[in-house]
């Protein structure tokens, strides 16, 4: 087995953290993202996961995304928001038992957009990057902004 090959079996077998999320062109306070993450990051959580069973996947992200075809495959998965500057050493304080994140969240996440109970009424507004929802109650109209 080539050198290389070797190590990143016994990196694999000791476990794998697998960073994902949204770049700021993607998600902010001015308009809403796609519920999937961005394109190569669900394929390299599978991989990942299929190589290592002991991945660790860590979300930067605002809100909830698209986790089906890979939460079933690994053990943890770690929302970790937008942590800002210290945030690295405070996630690698509990991803190595420093620190207990013992929080509680204050929401829930859909697993699938279909889970959501706006998507049936959640329509991108053509030419811009904000949806808006256009069902209302039954009625149909925009939003008066």
């Amino acid at each position: 087995m080539k050198p290389v090959l070797g190590a990143c079996a016994r990196a694999a077998a000791a476990g794998v953290v697998v960073a994902v999320g949204f770049e700021p062109e993607i998600e902010g306070e001015s308009g809403d993202r796609p519920f999937e993450l961005p394109i190569g990051q669900r394929e390299l959580i599978q991989d990942v996961a299929a190589a290592s069973s002991n991945t660790v996947v860590v979300a930067m992200s605002g809100g909830g995304f698209n986790t089906a075809g890979w939460l079933d495959r690994v053990p943890v998965l770690v929302e970790a928001w937008y942590p800002g500057q210290e945030g690295g050493r405070a996630l690698a304080d509990v991803l190595f038992g420093v620190a207990n994140p013992s929080g509680r969240l204050p929401i829930t996440f859909d697993k699938r957009w279909e889970d959501n109970p706006s998507h049936d009424s959640y329509h991108p507004q053509a030419g811009t990057n904000r949806d808006l929802f256009m069902k209302m109650n039954g009625n149909t109209g925009k939003f008066g902004f």
